[in-house]
């Protein structure tokens, strides 16, 4: 059978000329594209004594190969088979020759001349590179090839037509034939050749990452999909709703619905295949049995945030989904059959890495320093001020709203202001020791977390609020009961209780955690914004957009003067609170007379604790009222 190599090149030196010279001495018709080279280089494609196409500009290898075809298609009479080849010594004649053999053996498939890369002289970008590519090439388009970037390739005039309407006109182009073929299901034939470097490969492109990013497009085409059924689902379920259809009709309606929609899209857009509507079915009902099973487990047996544990349980199930329609839905019969076992590892990886790195990130606890529960810290304070306090102790007098003893006198009250429900504990303490922090589970880490509630019983206290939640960030400053955790800044606008009782705001960019210490700070507070200074208010409207500026719920710490404070929860996002703006609480905090207030985690974590009992409406959504598990808290203990 007639062959013709297509040989792009591009400022080549004398290796084309014996490439060629030998490649005629075979019986091969050769055909050259000039793709742009300089007007020194003219030399060397005279001398080749085959057909030479050229152009002007360098426009790229995609570029060279689909000139070269279209002149094919145009001037030479099947049936032929064509090669292509580079023009930069690697590839050698006999291999040309074995691709050749292999593609006329194998009329419509894709022959492919695979290196191996095993060899101590292959270069280390290469090998890297081009294992990297393979294995991301077979975990998105569900073909295993050892050599995704060889140039030596071979077919049969019938897949011309194909691959000139193939998109890419450089580099990329090769790496889009091979994902379109695997696409269309054409077959690929794989012939070992020589692996050959010359000058360690120095004229060689490492496209390592840009080819894997090629790959993952139909991943991101995917994930667009997959949103926008997600934003169908929530609409349509969010209009039944209002309409007045029960919620386990509104959703199994716009799950449906949805699920048309993803379906069709994933069929026309993304895979481009019929696929199996019933496996797809089936597919679509696992994954929701998963769901379902993935989501209790955090909620219920980690304690997660439900909407924390929501986000985490659909990207798992993302990844999972995707390579299941990949290998199992859109894709034929023979083919689910022929590769039902050889992706369940990869999807089974996908998954538990991803979960993993989410779970490590989000759930697993790590502590990173044991802390001495406040009552047992106050034991071991300066012998004349446990005196102090030891002296001073007294039978306190309770009542719901009420406590008071010699050192420490709480009184709760409850406001309506602005459709909101506010509760606001007036506290006077005689030292501003009976003033601590407490860390959930009396550990400093990450991901450690327990309710306010829990925080107060363990350590006794009369009142306490939640905290900052450092937790939930690598940064801020964590200085508490006078000892410093954390000093990496966060840029944040910070609380500081002094030892005094006194509080001021500082600038974490401003001054240094040390110097705070040094200083005789006994509290750092990061989160903010500070809502009054001196008295004065300290935020605008613009701080806050959207659906932050009426409906969150607020936490607040206050002082009246030292040793005089007020802690101060509002409620938000239910019937019976709207919630407030920081601007509305900020303004509410100025008609009390505070002098310094500054804003504490909010939102489903505001928690007000009164004598063992949780006297707010801590809420995520305002479906149900439940205390968020958090990192810290602020206590009057006694």
């Amino acid at each position: 059978m007639k062959t013709t190599v297509l040989i792009p090149a591009y400022c080549p030196d004398e290796k084309l000329l014996r490439f060629a010279e030998e490649l005629s001495e075979n019986g091969c018709t050769v055909l050259v594209v000039n793709d742009g080279s300089p007007a020194e280089y003219s030399m060397i494609f005279e001398r080749l004594g085959c057909t030479v196409l050229s152009y002007t500009e360098n426009r790229g290898k995609g570029h060279a190969l689909k000139t070269g075809l279209r002149w094919l298609q145009e001037n030479m009479e099947g049936p032929y088979i064509t090669v292509t080849a580079d023009a930069d010594g690697q590839h050698k004649t006999e291999d040309v020759l074995k691709v050749r053999d292999e593609a006329a053996a194998h009329p419509g498939a894709l022959v492919l001349g695979c290196r191996d890369f095993s060899g101590e002289d292959v270069p280390a970008r290469s090998r890297i590179g081009n294992r990297l590519t393979a294995k991301v090439f077979r975990l998105f388009a569900g073909t295993a090839l050892s050599d995704t970037q060889t140039g030596l390739r071979a077919w049969d005039d019938m897949l011309n037509g194909i691959l000139l309407n193939i998109g890419g006109d450089r580099y990329e182009y090769e790496m889009n034939v091979l994902l379109e073929c695997a696409q269309l299901k054409i077959p690929f034939r794989e012939v070992r050749i020589q692996t050959v470097y010359e000058d360690n490969n120095s004229c060689s492109h490492f496209r390592a990452l840009r080819d894997s990013l090629r790959i993952a497009g139909q991943l991101l085409t995917f994930a667009s999909s997959s949103l926008a059924c997600f934003v169908i689902d929530w609409l349509l379920f969010t209009v039944l709703t209002l309409l007045g259809a029960n919620i386990a009709a509104a959703n199994i309606t716009a799950r449906l619905v949805s699920a048309s929609c993803n379906y069709t899209i994933n069929q026309n857009t993304v895979f481009r295949n019929s696929g199996s509507p019933l496996r797809y079915a089936a597919l679509a009902a696992a994954v929701l049995a998963c769901n379902t099973a993935m989501l209790y487990l955090l909620t219920q047996g980690l304690h997660m945030n439900v909407l924390l544990a929501k986000i985490i349980t659909e990207i798992v199930l993302f990844a999972v989904s995707y390579t299941a329609q990949k290998h199992f839905v859109f894709t034929s019969e023979r083919n689910v059959m022929k590769k039902r076992f050889l992706y369940i590892p990869d999807a089974l990886l996908i998954g538990a890495v991803t979960a993993y790195t989410l779970l490590d990130a989000f759930v697993i606890p790590k502590q990173y320093a044991s802390v001495q529960a406040p009552g047992t810290a106050q034991q071991e304070q300066e012998t004349a001020a446990v005196d102090l306090i030891e002296d001073e102790i007294s039978v306190p007098a309770v009542t719901d709203t009420s406590y008071t003893d010699k050192n420490i006198s709480v009184s709760v009250e409850t406001y309506r202001y602005l459709d909101t429900t506010v509760y606001v504990a007036d506290v006077e303490i005689s030292d501003i020791r009976y003033l601590q922090s407490v860390f959930a589970e009396d550990s400093y880490g990450r991901n450690i977390t327990d309710t306010v509630s829990s925080m107060a019983e363990s350590s006794s206290a009369v009142l306490a609020v939640n905290g900052d939640y450092y937790g939930a960030r690598e940064k801020g400053y964590v200085l508490r009961n006078g000892v410093l955790y954390r000093s990496s800044s966060s840029g944040a606008e910070d609380l500081v209780i002094h030892a005094d009782g006194s509080f001021s705001i500082i600038d974490e960019d401003e001054v240094s955690a040390e110097e705070l210490l040094e200083s005789g700070a006994l509290q750092v507070y990061s989160f903010g914004p500070a809502l009054i200074i001196d008295s004065e208010i300290a935020v605008d409207a613009d701080d806050e957009v959207g659906h932050a500026m009426s409906s969150n719920q607020r936490t607040a710490v206050c002082e009246i003067s030292p040793l005089h404070y007020l802690f101060v929860v509002s409620d938000g996002r239910t019937d019976e609170s709207e919630g407030l703006s920081l601007l509305e609480f900020a303004e509410f905090l100025s008609g009390l007379d505070v002098k310094t207030a500054y804003n504490l985690d909010g939102g489903g974590s505001s928690t007000m604790v009164f004598m063992g009992k949780v006297i707010n409406n801590p809420t995520t959504n305002g479906n149900r009222i439940k205390e968020r598990s958090v990192s810290d808290s602020v206590c009057i203990i006694s």
